[in-house]
């Protein structure tokens, strides 16, 4: 992280309650973060029994092309399969952030071994 502003504003988010209620502990939007002089953040950091959780949010416009309503999308192995035919790898940076988490919290004396990444396509 970079500055005491964005540290704090980050522990002071509070919790949803309908998550918190499903055993969730923590929920922080837009996790502000620092890579080699480069600032960015981490649209949600999820907290709860099964562990740290990266979720990278990801939202497509419709193509113009009309497909009839199917837009089912596919993933195959990390390659995300639009049905207009376009295809992307969400998952290097949802994993990379996941990384850079489970660093800042190591380095910071939170020990965790691991922080999951999950990519969200709404919709």
């Amino acid at each position: 992280m970079h500055g005491s502003a964005e540290s704090n504003r980050w522990q002071k988010q509070k919790i949803d309650p309908r998550i918190q209620n499903r055993g969730w502990l923590a929920c922080f939007h837009d996790v502000p973060m620092e890579l080699n002089g480069t600032h960015y953040n981490i649209d949600r950091v999820v907290v709860g029994k099964g562990g740290v959780f990266v979720l990278e949010t990801k939202a497509r416009s419709r193509s113009v092309v009309n497909l009839r309503g199917n837009w089912k999308v596919t993933v195959d192995v990390d390659i995300v399969n639009f049905p207009d035919g376009r295809k992307k790898d969400f998952t290097k940076q949802a994993r990379g952030n996941a990384r850079s988490l489970r660093n800042l919290l190591n380095d910071a004396g939170i020990p965790v071994s691991f922080v999951k990444a999950l990519v969200v396509l709404p919709g």
